[in-house]
């Protein structure tokens, strides 16, 4: 047997029935679900009956967890910012000590070429 879908109203209706007092076999069978189906139904909207009235408020937890979001959050970004920043500062670093290292390149190239006329690009 295919399992049927229902929608919450529908759900609704059918916990209401059985609560008002309508036999569970009635209903069941009206709605076409098995007894074991309908006490779940049944359990699982008396097990939320008691945060119908709550809807509205968010509990302390919730706020509690909405501001440790809003921190961590916060401190990610906070880290971002750092790592991008120490990247950029690795490669002006790298970039400075490269263009340094090339100064002393062509400074040495040059005094070995003006040394050594003969010698071709190869040997320097």
């Amino acid at each position: 047997m295919k399992a049927k879908k229902l929608s919450n109203k529908e759900k609704f209706a059918i916990v209401l029935e059985g609560l008002k007092g309508a036999g569970v076999a009635d209903i069941c069978a009206r709605y076409g679900i098995s007894q074991g189906c309908y006490y779940k139904l049944r359990d699982k909207f008396l097990s939320n009956a008691e945060n119908v009235f709550d809807l509205g408020k968010a509990t302390q937890n919730e706020q509690r967890l909405v501001a440790e979001n809003i921190r961590l959050k916060q401190c990610v970004a906070d880290l971002t910012l750092e790592i991008k920043k120490m990247k950029v500062d690795k490669v002006r670093g790298i970039y400075k000590v490269c263009e340094e290292r090339n100064r002393q390149v062509v400074k040495l190239v040059t005094r070995l070429k003006s040394e050594h006329s003969y010698w071709c690009y190869r040997r320097i």
